[in-house]
């Protein structure tokens, strides 16, 4: 998943200071079994000043690594649970976090109480899934997210508009965000036929999508740089991807009730 949040540059020296965190680790084992089987011997020595050197430096990446999670929390995901981990166990604890949360994003932030609007729209799924929904409103309300990011990767304006926009701070516009709630959030890793076979999409649908879709599956960003979106936006194959999926929605379009059009249509997704 594409982290919006942290620049690349930033993300990249993280990571350094989480690994060099985890040779820590294994230095002080090293050297704590290295002074105990010494002392065992008989043998007292002095550490080596490359010894102390090396630890020093290690250790305040670990340090870095650790305010920086923290001031993280705080500004983004202050009323989740991390809190209490990062009360109890500190320094261990914000390995793990930066891993997962940062790094890795396993998890939703939960920087506020107040859910950002995905298109302008209030529509969360964590909302349904604390109440009791007929199977015909879970139908319409996937429809109206895969339609949604039918919308989002077919056209090529939108795109430009929200990718290159450096004033936006939301992390859900951007390439890899865009991809992930078509195949991940909306799909769920499934193939089409899953969802023609509980009759969420029809045949047609499908028939109208497919050619598109697989060209989308199987696209690599220039230098396989997720973060460059600029590039993919000059780029020639993600470019006919569009095209053909403008193409794609203009028919699709054609088919969908009244209700329906409009999460296709521009007017939906504004742009702000």
């Amino acid at each position: 998943m594409t982290n919006k949040i942290l620049s690349k540059p930033l993300l990249n020296f993280l990571i350094v200071c989480f690994w060099a965190s985890i040779a820590l680790f294994a230095f002080q084992l090293i050297i704590s079994f290295r002074t105990f089987f010494l002392f065992s011997l008989g043998i007292q020595t002095e550490p080596h000043i490359l010894l102390l050197g090396t630890v020093f430096i290690l250790s305040t990446l670990w340090i870095i690594l650790f305010f920086y999670t923290l001031y993280f929390f705080y500004k983004y995901d202050r009323y989740s649970k991390s809190g209490i981990f990062f009360l109890f166990f500190h320094l261990i604890y914000s390995l793990i976090y930066f891993y997962r949360v940062i790094w890795q994003q396993k998890r939703e932030l939960f920087g506020s109480y107040e859910k950002e609007p995905v298109l302008g729209k209030s529509i969360f799924l964590e909302n349904y899934e604390n109440e009791e929904i007929n199977e015909d409103e879970q139908r319409n309300y996937w429809r109206q997210l895969w339609l949604q990011a039918i919308y989002e990767l077919t056209s090529m304006e939108f795109q430009k508009k929200k990718w290159l926009d450096n004033e936006n701070e939301n992390p859900h516009y951007s390439f890899g965000e865009f991809m992930n709630s078509y195949f991940d959030d909306t799909l769920s890793d499934f193939d089409y036929s899953h969802y023609i076979g509980i009759d969420w999409i029809s045949q047609q649908e499908y028939e109208i999508l497919k050619e598109w879709h697989s060209e989308l599956h199987k696209y690599e960003t220039p230098n396989n740089d997720d973060y460059d979106e600029k590039a993919i936006l000059d780029d020639i194959k993600w470019i006919e991807i569009v095209k053909k999926g403008e193409q794609a929605r203009e028919n699709l379009f054609e088919t969908l009730n009244e209700t329906e059009k409009k999460y296709l249509m521009d007017e939906n997704n504004k742009l702000d």
